[in-house]
């Protein structure tokens, strides 16, 4: 049984990194997303050597659950 969740949304997300970094694992981008806050999640995940993958709406529709 895995102990990990998926946690979707910029705010939620942002949370996380900024008051628990060492709870985030992996942060995913949907391809083609660029917008500054977007590069703000990103500078904090690298800050905190999260690792960081690009996926295609149709790759993170068949990989992840939820409203992404």
């Amino acid at each position: 049984m895995s102990n990990t969740e998926t946690v979707y949304g910029v705010h939620a997300v942002e949370a996380l990194l900024r008051h628990h970094p060492k709870r985030v694992k992996q942060l995913i981008f949907a391809e083609g997303r660029s917008e500054p806050r977007l590069q703000a999640l990103r500078e904090l995940a690298e800050q905190a050597r999260i690792s960081i993958s690009t996926l295609s709406r149709r790759e993170m529709d068949e990989q992840l659950d939820g409203v992404h």
